[in-house]
């Protein structure tokens, strides 16, 4: 009698995801960040102002399927095949597994899903990265690291903040190594396992950056986007002291501080530059002059230093300015949400619409309510529950506690990058946050059960180079 195999169900439910994330929101919304992608895709990567690899990979999904729908399918292969490998790696327990990859479908992630922006890339990519490491732990094997490698490379390379936490998911990446991998007897007996695994890490720090800093500036303009988020600083600055701070290379020839005021608004750096934006933007009888600059090699390096003397000479006001940023950001105001989503496509030169389908504009319905009539977007619980939980760690021994104080650690430094640097409060600066509140929460619950890795990681043969460890 032959038997087959049962796919398992968590491997389904994803599956039936995917296909009905698609069906939703064929051929993806794309923004005017989305469209310049594309163009770039379509006629060569000039300028890192948007993300250069994330154009090379929609190259090749617009030979294989023209348009937004290739890239529409891929970035979502990649998000719930992640969810999937990563419930299959953390617990044998089948509830629990379909559970988490239900989170997936939580309103204010779902509803960006379907848009294709670098923040979504990015998320989909560093699942992949916790999905490979916690994968490489239950197999005993190193190879499953080589993808976990290779999806915070794409994780960083979509979006260049994210950098900053790369440390910690490499710190994850090494405990899963260390739960299997025995180093040489020499290291062990001599007291050196930390500076074993320090110098693993910054090996594939240095591994990651080289190529990134290429990717990112190889015959590319760099566009300097720290610049502007420095000089929206320096607005701010400038609007709550009465003094215009803005430096001379700035063009401000007969600007006041009484235009900066008409100018300013901490919701988008776009207030600024774009006059059409500021009434959007809520700024009062707005002004429609506009600030301009082109840095010089000696400019862009004075104006990092010209930045950090005026923020320590007013820090008050900095602070002031970046804490109206990210009351937004976190929607500490419920039904608040600035920017939570969009749902089309913007003017493009390609001749792409969107044609909405019922099922697509019911989805919308509820996506807005959840919006604008609940605190389902109330981006700061987030961030607490996954405090939260990490908190829970130190107190409770439980199977993953270290990699969810290291999920917390890279939550908060992404979200750090997104307060010293974020020029807007747009929603889906939080996108690490929503996904690391279901993500720890699940693996707190699965670390609890003795099942959690026991029975899918069998110990190695007596004959193993790499016993397993108690």
């Amino acid at each position: 009698m032959t038997v087959r195999a049962v796919p398992r169900p968590e491997l389904l439910l994803a599956a039936a995801c995917l296909i009905f994330t698609v069906a939703v929101y064929y051929p993806g919304y794309m923004s005017p960040d989305s469209v310049a992608m594309l163009s770039q895709a379509r006629t060569g990567v000039t300028s890192n102002v948007y993300s250069p690899l994330m154009s090379y990979v929609w190259r090749v999904c617009d030979h294989v399927l023209p348009g937004p729908g290739g890239m529409l399918i891929f970035q979502n292969l990649v998000y719930w095949l992640s969810l999937a490998v990563l419930a299959a790696s953390a617990t044998a327990n089948r509830l629990l597994r379909c559970l988490f990859v239900a989170s997936g479908l939580s309103i204010p992630n779902f509803a960006m899903l379907g848009t294709l922006w670098k923040d979504v890339g990015m998320e989909g990519f560093l699942l992949a990265t916790v999905a490979a490491s916690l994968s490489a732990w239950r197999l005993r094997r190193v190879w499953p690291l080589a993808a976990a490698a290779t999806g915070l490379f794409f994780a960083c390379g979509y979006r260049q903040n994210a950098v900053i936490l790369a440390p910690a998911m490499i710190a994850i990446m090494l405990y899963c190594l260390s739960r299997f991998h025995t180093p040489p007897p020499k290291i062990r007996n001599n007291g050196l396992l930390p500076a074993y695994y320090a110098g693993l890490g910054i090996g594939v720090l240095a591994a990651l950056l080289l190529p990134l800093h290429l990717l990112n500036n190889y015959k590319i303009q760099d566009a300097r986007l720290w610049s502007a988020a420095m000089i929206h600083d320096l607005a701010g600055i400038s609007v709550f002291q009465n003094a215009n701070y803005l430096p001379p290379y700035v063009n401000r020839d007969g600007l006041t501080v009484s235009d900066l005021k008409h100018m300013y608004s901490p919701l988008h750096a776009n207030s600024l530059f774009v006059p059409s934006s500021r009434k959007i933007l809520g700024v009062e009888n707005p002004s429609d002059k506009a600030l301009s600059y082109t840095l010089t090699d000696a400019e862009a390096r004075d104006l990092p230093f010209y930045w950090f003397t005026t923020v320590v000479d007013h820090f008050g006001s900095y602070l002031h300015h970046r804490l109206l940023i990210a009351s937004r950001l976190l929607v500490l105001r419920t039904g608040q949400p600035w920017y939570p989503y969009i749902n089309g496509i913007d003017l493009n030169p390609f001749g792409l619409t969107f044609h909405r389908s019922r099922l697509n504009a019911m989805v919308n319905r509820i996506t807005e309510y959840a919006a604008f009539a609940t605190p389902w977007y109330s981006a700061w619980a987030y961030y607490v529950i996954v405090t939260l939980a990490a908190v829970v760690s130190f107190f409770w021994r439980f199977r993953y506690a270290w990699i969810v104080r290291w999920l917390t650690a890279s939550m908060w430094l992404y979200f750090l990058s997104i307060f010293v640097f974020g020029m807007s409060g747009d929603f889906r600066y939080n996108i690490w946050a929503l996904a690391c509140a279901p993500l720890c929460v699940f693996l707190l619950l699965c670390g609890a059960r003795p099942d959690a890795a026991s029975k899918d990681a069998t110990p190695p043969s007596a004959g193993s180079p790499h016993p397993a460890r108690p």
